[in-house]
């Protein structure tokens, strides 16, 4: 009752930057999450991978992601989360916090 798998599909129709002359056509990152709750508290740990869709396809390198946040009941099915995700490459990059690579995010759950 602690603890949870976190299964998710990322989805970016397209994207243009300036990093890249190429255009995005599609990106698409599954994820697995291990999380630990407490009352409306979470965190845990998981790993996530991109196909990046464009002219010469490819998967991207493995990145770990770390997750803390808070969910709030809006009723008995619905949720309200807010998290903060640390996204990293590697094991030895782990303490090297970086506040660059600290992403937000605010999402709506639906249990069934």
């Amino acid at each position: 009752g602690n603890a949870y798998w976190q299964i998710g599909l990322g989805y970016t129709p397209h994207s243009t930057t300036t990093s890249t002359v190429e255009k995005v056509e599609s990106v698409m990152t599954p994820q697995i999450h291990l999380l630990l709750k407490d009352r409306i508290f979470y965190g845990g740990l998981g790993l996530m991978r991109s196909y990046v869709r464009r002219e010469e396809s490819h998967w991207t390198d493995f990145v770990w992601q770390l997750q803390f946040g808070a969910h709030f009941p809006l009723s008995e099915a619905f949720d309200l989360q807010l998290a903060a995700y640390y996204l990293f490459e590697e094991w030895g990059d782990i303490g090297d916090f970086n506040t660059d690579n600290v992403e937000l995010g605010m999402s709506l759950s639906y249990r069934y």
